[in-house]
Protein backbone atom coordinates (compact mmCIF):
# COMPACT_ATOMS: atom_id res chain seq x y z
CA UNK A 1 0.00 0.00 0.00
CA UNK A 2 1.01 3.14 -0.44
CA UNK A 3 2.67 4.95 2.42
CA UNK A 4 0.34 8.24 2.03
CA UNK A 5 -2.80 6.29 1.41
CA UNK A 6 -2.12 4.06 4.38
CA UNK A 7 -1.78 6.90 6.58
CA UNK A 8 -5.08 8.62 5.22
CA UNK A 9 -7.04 5.36 6.03
CA UNK A 10 -6.26 5.09 9.11
CA UNK A 11 -6.87 8.66 9.99
CA UNK A 12 -10.12 7.69 8.31
CA UNK A 13 -10.93 5.26 10.39
CA UNK A 14 -9.98 6.83 13.67
CA UNK A 15 -11.96 10.34 13.00
CA UNK A 16 -14.97 7.76 12.29
CA UNK A 17 -14.79 5.85 15.42
CA UNK A 18 -13.59 2.75 13.97
CA UNK A 19 -10.69 2.32 16.14
CA UNK A 20 -10.34 -1.85 16.18
CA UNK A 21 -10.64 -1.15 12.22
CA UNK A 22 -7.93 1.17 12.35
CA UNK A 23 -5.88 -0.80 14.44
CA UNK A 24 -6.15 -4.04 12.55
CA UNK A 25 -5.40 -1.91 8.89
CA UNK A 26 -2.30 -0.41 11.37
CA UNK A 27 -1.09 -3.67 12.16
CA UNK A 28 -1.90 -5.44 9.05
CA UNK A 29 0.19 -2.67 6.80
CA UNK A 30 3.32 -2.38 8.78
CA UNK A 31 4.23 -5.39 6.86
CA UNK A 32 3.81 -3.27 3.67
CA UNK A 33 5.51 0.12 4.51
CA UNK A 34 8.90 -2.15 5.17
CA UNK A 35 8.84 -4.88 2.48
CA UNK A 36 11.36 -6.36 1.68
CA UNK A 37 14.02 -4.31 -0.47
CA UNK A 38 11.59 -1.41 -0.24
CA UNK A 39 9.06 -3.07 -3.40
CA UNK A 40 5.55 -1.69 -3.40
CA UNK A 41 3.04 -3.92 -1.37
CA UNK A 42 0.11 -5.87 -3.13
CA UNK A 43 -2.97 -5.11 -2.02
CA UNK A 44 -3.99 -6.25 1.64
CA UNK A 45 -6.84 -8.70 0.84
CA UNK A 46 -9.29 -7.85 3.61
CA UNK A 47 -9.05 -4.35 3.13
CA UNK A 48 -8.50 -3.73 -0.29
CA UNK A 49 -9.27 -3.79 -3.72
CA UNK A 50 -6.54 -3.79 -6.82
CA UNK A 51 -7.61 -0.65 -9.28
CA UNK A 52 -4.92 -0.26 -11.88
CA UNK A 53 -1.76 0.67 -10.26
CA UNK A 54 -3.43 1.01 -6.85
CA UNK A 55 -5.59 -0.26 -3.47
CA UNK A 56 -8.61 1.39 -3.35
CA UNK A 57 -9.95 0.51 0.39
CA UNK A 58 -13.10 -1.60 0.64
CA UNK A 59 -14.71 0.26 3.56
CA UNK A 60 -15.83 3.35 1.89
CA UNK A 61 -14.09 3.25 -1.97
CA UNK A 62 -14.63 1.84 -4.81
CA UNK A 63 -12.76 1.67 -7.88
CA UNK A 64 -13.78 3.79 -10.90
CA UNK A 65 -13.31 2.51 -14.42
CA UNK A 66 -10.32 0.28 -13.15
CA UNK A 67 -8.03 3.10 -12.41
CA UNK A 68 -8.86 5.48 -9.64
CA UNK A 69 -10.19 4.81 -6.48
CA UNK A 70 -13.47 6.80 -5.38
CA UNK A 71 -15.76 7.19 -2.53
CA UNK A 72 -18.71 4.61 -2.71
CA UNK A 73 -21.22 6.10 -5.54
CA UNK A 74 -19.09 8.77 -6.34
CA UNK A 75 -17.27 7.22 -9.80
CA UNK A 76 -17.96 9.00 -12.95
CA UNK A 77 -16.16 9.92 -16.20
CA UNK A 78 -15.11 7.33 -19.05
CA UNK A 79 -12.78 4.29 -19.25
CA UNK A 80 -10.52 7.00 -20.73
CA UNK A 81 -11.08 9.52 -18.28
CA UNK A 82 -12.56 8.51 -14.78
CA UNK A 83 -13.85 11.29 -12.35
CA UNK A 84 -14.42 11.22 -9.08
CA UNK A 85 -17.86 13.52 -8.07
CA UNK A 86 -17.68 15.58 -4.68
CA UNK A 87 -19.52 14.01 -1.97
CA UNK A 88 -22.49 17.15 -2.73
CA UNK A 89 -22.80 16.51 -6.08
CA UNK A 90 -24.49 12.83 -8.33
CA UNK A 91 -22.81 11.27 -11.04
CA UNK A 92 -24.47 11.78 -14.01
CA UNK A 93 -23.89 10.87 -17.71
CA UNK A 94 -19.84 10.44 -16.87
CA UNK A 95 -19.97 13.97 -15.03
CA UNK A 96 -21.30 15.49 -12.21
CA UNK A 97 -24.46 17.22 -11.37
CA UNK A 98 -24.65 20.72 -9.29
CA UNK A 99 -25.38 21.21 -5.86
CA UNK A 100 -29.29 20.23 -5.56
CA UNK A 101 -29.27 19.38 -9.35
CA UNK A 102 -31.14 15.67 -10.03
CA UNK A 103 -29.81 13.33 -12.46
CA UNK A 104 -32.41 12.35 -14.96
CA UNK A 105 -32.21 9.21 -16.63
CA UNK A 106 -29.05 9.02 -16.09
CA UNK A 107 -28.47 10.65 -19.27
CA UNK A 108 -28.89 14.48 -17.75
CA UNK A 109 -28.97 17.02 -15.03
CA UNK A 110 -32.52 18.81 -13.71
CA UNK A 111 -31.86 22.16 -12.00
CA UNK A 112 -33.40 22.36 -8.76
CA UNK A 113 -37.26 22.02 -8.24
CA UNK A 114 -37.11 20.71 -11.35
CA UNK A 115 -38.94 17.26 -11.79
CA UNK A 116 -37.16 14.28 -13.99
CA UNK A 117 -39.20 13.62 -16.93
CA UNK A 118 -39.17 11.83 -20.29
CA UNK A 119 -37.17 8.23 -21.43
CA UNK A 120 -33.78 6.54 -20.89
CA UNK A 121 -33.60 8.48 -24.79
CA UNK A 122 -35.36 11.22 -24.54
CA UNK A 123 -35.07 12.64 -20.90
CA UNK A 124 -36.89 15.61 -19.77
CA UNK A 125 -37.11 18.10 -17.22
CA UNK A 126 -40.09 20.16 -16.45
CA UNK A 127 -40.50 23.56 -15.56
CA UNK A 128 -41.29 24.42 -12.08
CA UNK A 129 -44.56 25.08 -12.15
CA UNK A 130 -45.36 21.30 -14.22
CA UNK A 131 -45.74 17.77 -12.95
CA UNK A 132 -43.95 15.29 -14.10
CA UNK A 133 -46.03 12.23 -15.68
CA UNK A 134 -45.65 9.16 -17.79
CA UNK A 135 -42.87 10.59 -19.65
CA UNK A 136 -44.12 14.07 -20.25
CA UNK A 137 -44.90 16.86 -17.88
CA UNK A 138 -48.10 18.17 -16.94
CA UNK A 139 -49.48 21.36 -17.75
CA UNK A 140 -50.23 24.53 -15.47
CA UNK A 141 -53.13 24.00 -13.66
CA UNK A 142 -53.45 20.36 -14.13
CA UNK A 143 -51.57 16.86 -12.23
CA UNK A 144 -50.65 13.55 -12.72
CA UNK A 145 -53.86 11.35 -12.27
CA UNK A 146 -52.63 7.90 -11.00
CA UNK A 147 -49.20 8.36 -12.78
CA UNK A 148 -50.51 8.16 -16.16
CA UNK A 149 -52.71 11.19 -17.38
CA UNK A 150 -52.50 14.81 -16.55
CA UNK A 151 -56.00 16.04 -15.70
CA UNK A 152 -57.63 19.08 -14.21
CA UNK A 153 -56.29 19.61 -10.74
CA UNK A 154 -58.81 17.69 -8.05
CA UNK A 155 -60.48 16.19 -11.28
CA UNK A 156 -58.42 12.92 -11.47
CA UNK A 157 -60.77 9.18 -11.01
CA UNK A 158 -60.53 5.86 -12.28
CA UNK A 159 -58.00 3.79 -11.43
CA UNK A 160 -54.31 2.80 -11.81
CA UNK A 161 -55.25 0.56 -14.74
CA UNK A 162 -57.83 2.72 -16.21
CA UNK A 163 -57.37 6.35 -15.11
CA UNK A 164 -60.00 8.67 -16.10
CA UNK A 165 -60.50 12.75 -15.64
CA UNK A 166 -63.56 14.06 -14.67
CA UNK A 167 -65.95 17.22 -16.25
CA UNK A 168 -65.35 20.62 -14.29
CA UNK A 169 -69.25 20.15 -13.81
CA UNK A 170 -68.65 16.49 -12.44
CA UNK A 171 -67.24 15.47 -9.24
CA UNK A 172 -64.92 12.71 -9.27
CA UNK A 173 -65.98 9.83 -6.57
CA UNK A 174 -65.13 6.09 -6.32
CA UNK A 175 -63.31 5.67 -9.87
CA UNK A 176 -66.23 7.40 -11.41
CA UNK A 177 -67.94 11.26 -11.84
CA UNK A 178 -71.00 12.13 -10.26
CA UNK A 179 -73.66 13.11 -12.50
CA UNK A 180 -73.53 16.63 -12.94
CA UNK A 181 -75.37 18.82 -9.46
CA UNK A 182 -74.44 15.62 -7.40
CA UNK A 183 -71.99 15.65 -4.68
CA UNK A 184 -69.91 12.67 -3.61
CA UNK A 185 -69.85 10.89 -0.12
CA UNK A 186 -66.06 9.93 0.06
CA UNK A 187 -65.46 6.20 0.54
CA UNK A 188 -65.71 4.66 4.30
CA UNK A 189 -62.79 2.97 5.15
CA UNK A 190 -65.31 0.87 7.26
CA UNK A 191 -66.24 -0.67 3.75
CA UNK A 192 -68.73 1.57 2.37
CA UNK A 193 -67.39 2.75 -1.52
CA UNK A 194 -68.99 5.94 -1.82
CA UNK A 195 -72.04 7.19 -3.72
CA UNK A 196 -72.95 10.11 -5.29
CA UNK A 197 -75.75 12.10 -3.28
CA UNK A 198 -78.60 14.43 -4.18
CA UNK A 199 -78.06 17.58 -1.97
CA UNK A 200 -81.43 18.49 -2.23
CA UNK A 201 -82.81 14.72 -0.82
CA UNK A 202 -80.05 13.04 0.37
CA UNK A 203 -76.86 13.55 3.09
CA UNK A 204 -73.44 12.08 2.30
CA UNK A 205 -72.69 9.96 4.79
CA UNK A 206 -69.57 7.67 5.14
CA UNK A 207 -69.46 6.38 1.44
CA UNK A 208 -73.40 6.21 1.18
CA UNK A 209 -76.21 9.09 1.46
CA UNK A 210 -78.84 9.25 3.84
CA UNK A 211 -82.60 10.50 2.17
CA UNK A 212 -84.38 13.47 3.74
CA UNK A 213 -86.71 11.04 5.63
CA UNK A 214 -83.24 10.11 7.88
CA UNK A 215 -80.98 13.14 6.81
CA UNK A 216 -78.88 12.36 9.96
CA UNK A 217 -75.52 10.94 9.48
CA UNK A 218 -74.14 9.23 12.25
CA UNK A 219 -71.14 7.14 13.26
CA UNK A 220 -70.92 4.58 16.40
CA UNK A 221 -68.21 3.04 18.06
CA UNK A 222 -66.72 -0.09 18.27
CA UNK A 223 -66.28 -2.09 21.55
CA UNK A 224 -63.46 -0.62 22.07
CA UNK A 225 -64.01 2.80 21.23
CA UNK A 226 -62.41 3.28 18.78
CA UNK A 227 -64.73 5.05 15.37
CA UNK A 228 -66.82 1.85 13.48
CA UNK A 229 -69.15 2.82 10.16
CA UNK A 230 -72.10 4.99 9.44
CA UNK A 231 -75.77 4.59 9.47
CA UNK A 232 -78.66 6.99 9.16
CA UNK A 233 -81.29 8.31 11.89
CA UNK A 234 -84.84 10.29 10.77
CA UNK A 235 -84.79 13.89 11.20
CA UNK A 236 -86.55 13.37 15.03
CA UNK A 237 -84.18 10.86 16.56
CA UNK A 238 -80.00 11.70 16.94
CA UNK A 239 -77.07 10.13 16.84
CA UNK A 240 -76.51 7.55 20.18
CA UNK A 241 -73.45 7.88 22.17
CA UNK A 242 -73.64 4.73 24.00
CA UNK A 243 -72.11 2.35 20.90
CA UNK A 244 -73.90 0.22 18.03
CA UNK A 245 -75.65 1.89 15.22
CA UNK A 246 -78.94 2.95 17.28
CA UNK A 247 -80.55 6.30 17.08
CA UNK A 248 -82.00 7.98 20.45
CA UNK A 249 -84.71 10.53 21.02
Amino acid sequence: MDPTRFDNLVRSLVATGSRRQALAVALAGVGSLIGVGGASAACEPDIEIECGPQCCSTLNEQCCKNKICCLQGRCSGTKKKPLCCPVDQTPCAGGCCAVEETCCQNKKCCPPRQACSGTKKKPLCCPVDQEACAGKCCPVETSCCHGKICCQKGRCSGTEKNPACCPLDQEPCNGGCCAQGKVCSPPDPQGRQGACCDPGLETPCGGGCCNEARANCCRFKNPDGSAGGFYCCTQSLKCCSTGGNQCCR
